[in-house]
Formats: C-alpha cells, structure tokens, sequence
C-alpha cells in the first residue's frame, strides 16, 4: 500500500491491494471518495506539484490521472506492456513520467494524455525516476546497475552513468544528480558532462533515498541498516547522513525508527524532512573533518514524528500508538500539522496537532 500527501498538504491518498484508491481529507480527516477503475492492484500514487492533478499507477499496465479536488477521472493512459512500478510528475506539472517491469519508460503530456517519448534501453525495469527541477532533465535508475539520462522534451539520451542501482535526485541548479545504491554508497555525477564528482562511503546498508539542499551545498542520505544487539537480536533501523557536496565530508549521522522512505529539505537548508518528522541539521561549527560520525539521538529531531510505537514533539514521546495503530510507512505532511498512518490491517488514519496549544518543555 502506498500514502501520500498533496504538496499543499490538504489531501492524503492511500493505494491498496483492493484495485482502489481512496481519498481523505486532513484538515477534517473525513473520508472523500473512493477512485475506482483500475484492475489490478494500485502499486504507487503520485500527486502533481500544483497539487492539482493525482496520478496512480497498477500492476494493470495503466496510469490513471484524476482531479484531485473532484476525484473525476481526466486521464487513462495505456501503452506499458506490464505494471507499472512507478510514476513522477515534472516540477512544473506538465509532464508525467511512468515506468513499467517492461523496462520502458514513458513521458506523457499530463493535460492532454499525449505520448511524448518513449525511453528504452535498460536491460531490467526502471525503479525511480526523477525529473531535474527546470522540468527538463529526466533521470532512470534500472535494476541493470546503470543510470541513464534523458532530455523530456526530445527524447535524445544525455548520459549514461554506470555503476549504481537505487534512488536518484538532481540538485536545484539541475547541474549534480545523486545516485544511491544497495552497495551502500552515495555517488554524485555532473550532469553536463556525466563525470562522477564524489563518491560518498559510510553506510553499511542499502542507500534507500538521496535529497540536495536548495542551496546545492548539502547532500542528505538514508539508508536501511541491522545491527547486532545483545544476545543476537538484531536492530533494523534507517540511518540518515548529511554531506557537505564541496568536501565530501559527512556532516552529521542520525539514527531513526521507523524507515525513512522519504527525504527533501525545507527552504531554509536548516531542516530535514521525512516521512517521519523534521530532523535538524547541524551548524557546521566545528571543521568538517572533525565532525562526529556517531549517530545523533532524538536530540536531531524537530515537530512532530515518529518514532518506533510513539508520535514525538520534538524527540519526546507524547503519544503511545497501540500495535494496530502503528504504521508500516508512516507519512507527514508538508505543513508537518498532520501525521498518517496505512496499517498492514488496511486501516489508514491521520493524526491533526496544534502546536498552539502544546506546552512541552
């Protein structure tokens, strides 16, 4: 099942196994509609950066796009021949890339359904795909190990960059890409030339999600990781890494539970956020080769979040979560005012605060 929050945080979709998607709203948590018309199982949702437009992608070998605010269905487009895994709209709402397990990418014209291009030429299906933030780049990462660069509005191939199979994201400028990998390492590329700048080594698991700073300066990294506790039990938990882009340097190292699926930075540079709260970053007080690499505690942890069987204010417990009530993927919003939970029960619910007339000291 996949969730997901409208980009003016008003919205919250959720995906299901039942062919369905279903729509909510957050400031009232009232349940909207019901969009009906897939076949198969919704395998991901997407919502449009305009907030106005909602994609979903199925194992049908469809995407459908429907008006976000109507739930009227605009779009039906066909073409993939197996399911489609994953879907992306442009920053600037005009164009939405679909990629299929038949290891075809397609861009289509979100307004009037047109196929645009059709991008072949990985040897396995496409995992993500990230647009550049002009709308004009668009960016594959295959199962193959290789990532392929694509100008949106020709089709022509850019660059080739060999080497890594996992997440991808280009920096604000649009002149660095980030590759992440199962490897555990974080590459950075220049996308003008496809010359490899970095090669950013610390993780110890899977590279799940990479993000650029607005200011291009800093890299954040999250990664799936076991460690070995007492008397053999093992300890899953993502570890989030913060990079300085012009030294390589790793700035900062926090430990979160649950899994951070998602990364992005707000305007300021100051804060990280994720699917499940802020995380603070460090001032580079000290040199960056004399920063700790040890992981930071709750400390880092700014707002609302999640953590383990807990919603947090600003690292503290505040709200125990029974064991149906706890989610697989938890997701916040934007505006970080509301916190959702899809649960392996299928039950989906949302989670509203004040911070107003919270007094946590």
């Amino acid at each position: 099942m996949s969730i997901a929050f409208s980009h003016d945080s008003k919205l919250l979709v959720s995906a299901s196994f039942d062919d369905t998607v279903k729509v909510w709203d957050t400031a009232t948590g009232s349940f909207q509609q019901t969009l009906e018309g897939h076949s198969s199982w919704v395998m991901l949702v997407a919502f449009s950066h305009d907030s106005k437009l909602l994609a979903s992608a199925s194992d049908d070998g469809t995407v459908k796009v429907w008006d976000a605010a109507t739930g009227s269905l605009q779009q039906t487009l066909e073409g993939h021949s197996a399911s489609v895994r994953s879907v992306a709209f442009s920053h600037d709402s005009k164009l939405l890339a679909s990629a299929s397990a038949g290891r075809t990418v397609k861009v289509w014209d979100a307004a009037t359904s047109s196929l645009k291009q059709t991008l072949k030429g990985h040897s396995h299906w496409v995992e993500s795909v990230a647009f550049s933030h002009d709308s004009k780049l668009l960016a594959l990462e295959s199962q193959d190990g290789i990532v392929k660069v694509w100008d949106a509005a020709t089709g022509s191939l850019q660059q080739t960059l060999e080497g890594h199979s996992g997440s991808v994201a280009f920096s604000h400028d649009s002149k660095l890409l980030a590759s992440a990998s199962d490897d555990g390492i974080v590459k950075v590329w220049d996308v003008a030339t496809g010359s490899l700048q970095q090669t950013l080594e610390g993780h110890s698991g899977s590279v799940m999600s990479v993000a650029f700073s607005h200011d291009s300066k800093l890299l954040a990294s999250a990664s799936l990781e076991s460690t070995l506790k007492v008397e053999g039990i093992v300890k899953v938990e993502s570890i989030v890494k913060v990079w300085d882009t012009v030294t390589s340097s790793c700035r900062q190292t926090i430990a979160t539970n649950p899994y951070v699926g998602r990364l992005s930075f707000d305007s300021s540079n100051l804060n990280i956020l994720t699917n499940i709260g802020r995380i603070k970053v460090d001032e580079p007080v000290l040199p960056p080769s004399e920063s700790s690499q040890e992981p930071g505690g709750r400390g880092d942890r700014q707002g609302w979040g999640v953590s383990e069987s807990w919603v947090t204010w600003n690292g503290q417990n505040l709200l125990w979560l029974p064991p149906d009530y706890r989610a697989v993927l938890p997701d916040i919003s934007q505006s970080g005012s509301r916190v959702a939970f899809g649960c392996e029960t299928g039950r989906v619910f949302i989670i509203g605060f004040s911070s107003a007339i919270l007094h946590v000291t």
